[in-house]
């Protein structure tokens, strides 16, 4: 059985969601919520087995948009390819 479902519409239909509950997306879902490497220029998903290895000297904490990272000379992790 997949769980890959082709639209917004069958995956409402699919999660028995009703009327006045609450859906909350994940943060890959979301714009914001990386982890960044101020030496390397790089960005990562906070879950990203890479970010273990970062100081704290180097290591920040960002919620905003990734274009604006990128905007900003940072790149994507080629691991979690945030």
């Amino acid at each position: 059985m997949s769980k890959l479902i082709s639209s917004i519409k069958q995956a409402v239909e699919a999660s028995g969601l009703k009327s006045g509950m609450t859906v909350s997306f994940h943060h890959h879902l979301r714009n914001g919520d990386y982890v960044l490497n101020t030496r390397t220029m790089k960005f990562h998903y906070p879950d990203c087995d890479n970010v273990k290895t970062i100081s704290d000297t180097v290591r920040e904490n960002y919620h905003g948009r990734r274009g604006d990272l990128v905007d900003r000379g940072y790149v994507p992790c080629g691991g979690c390819k945030p």
